[in-house]
């Protein structure tokens, strides 16, 4: 097998997607097929050959093509010797066949990124007992089976995971070594995932830290205004989505609600909390046979999630944010429009850009500063979400 050493960055964005909040089958095939397709050289695969490959050969290989990146990148670290002593350069292992060489780690130079790594054929799919072991250099072999198992019940306690999806996530990555390369503007997925050994207890680790991982609860809603808003009003009143391991999914539109829903309660074990708009009858109609005990929907009592806004914090967001442009008043906001056919009437007469209701929601968001800006039922729907 000849292959690339995957870069530092694509290291980094290989592993925030392995840990993102998704799909655990769909995103290790994902995962390890573009490894396998950017970095492999011999044997060539296509990606429908991939796709179709078993899970078990698919991770080997791009484990194989992982764990010699880190190497290839990890600083030799010093064991615990006598000093003075003259350690020798342990060797490598990889799992191979009978007869393969044995590759020893990166001195000092290493191999530049994106070298060429000619390996012997490996035999696919591996057999029992054979392992991926480490130089007295790295971490300890053990933690780095630890932190693999953890995030294997982990995924295992969110999805319902298959017997193929389990040859995936039994892989041998060597996550430890994968640790330095995480730094304060990392993902939270990998700060999270570089914290994991400090506490036998996750929750608490995630409350203590707004690491929002592991996630016990997912929000399904309609749009984006409530995906920026809701977690910003519930961190307001005390409901740290982050502290409380809650994931917000906008469904793209009410359209979408009914086919997400119906894949997210295929595929996850943890409750999911549906806020829906008021014309969304029909939508729920189609949900309720498919709807599970553990899961709740609320929907909005009056037109859309914009018009469970007060005025007052329509008005204070135009009157800061866009005080060089325009001002307004409660006047301007008519009780017998929608709040979003108010807000598009205000921005076209008063001549400013058009009105998008993301841009609006982040102006919103940065001006919740007291309890007049949430309304009754918003305090309302995160009480919902925080009692379970």
């Amino acid at each position: 097998m000849k292959y690339k050493l995957l870069s530092k960055e694509q290291l980094l964005i290989s592993f925030d997607r392995l840990t993102r909040f998704k799909n655990t089958k769909e995103k290790y095939i994902r995962v390890f097929t573009d490894i396998i397709l950017s970095n492999l050289i011999e044997p060539s695969y296509k990606k429908s050959e991939l796709v179709c490959m078993p899970p078990d050969e698919l991770t080997h290989i791009a484990e194989l093509i992982i764990n010699d990146s880190l190497i290839s990148i990890t600083p030799p670290q010093p064991s615990p010797s006598v000093e003075g002593e003259e350690r020798p350069t342990p060797t490598l292992t990889l799992p191979r066949g009978e007869g393969d060489e044995v590759l020893t780690p990166p001195q000092p130079s290493p191999s530049v990124e994106g070298e060429e790594r000619p390996t012997p054929t490996p035999t696919l799919p591996r057999g029992e007992g054979e392992k991926v072991s480490t130089s007295a250099s790295t971490l300890s072999k053990g933690e780095g089976e630890n932190l693999n198992y953890i995030l294997k019940e982990y995924e295992n306690s969110v999805f319902n995971n298959d017997d193929e999806t389990q040859e995936f996530l039994n892989n041998k990555i060597q996550y430890d070594l994968f640790l330095p390369l995480i730094n304060e503007s990392s993902p939270i997925n990998l700060r999270w995932l570089k914290m994991i050994n400090e506490s036998d207890n996750l929750s608490k680790l995630r409350a203590d830290n707004g690491l929002k991982f592991p996630i016990i609860k997912v929000i399904l809603v309609e749009g984006i205004t409530e995906e920026i808003l809701l977690p910003a009003f519930s961190k307001y009143l005390g409901f740290d989505f982050y502290k409380e391991g809650i994931q917000i999914i906008p469904a793209g539109g009410k359209n979408q609600v009914v086919k997400l829903y119906y894949k997210l309660a295929d595929e996850l074990k943890i409750p999911i909390f549906l806020l829906l708009d008021k014309d969304a009858e029909d939508n729920i109609k189609q949900i309720r046979p498919k709807l599970r005990d553990i899961d709740k929907i609320h929907l909005v009592s009056c037109g859309e999630f914009e018009d469970l806004l007060p005025k007052s914090l329509i008005v204070k967001t135009i009157n800061n944010e866009l005080c060089n442009f325009a001002s307004i008043t409660k006047a301007d906001l008519d009780d017998n429009n929608s709040e979003v056919e108010n807000l598009e009437n205000i921005f076209k007469t008063k001549g400013l850009h058009e009105f998008k209701k993301a841009e609006f929601a982040k102006l919103v968001k940065d001006n919740i500063s007291q309890d007049s800006d949430i309304s009754a039922e918003i305090a309302s729907i995160i009480m919902e979400i925080s009692l379970g």
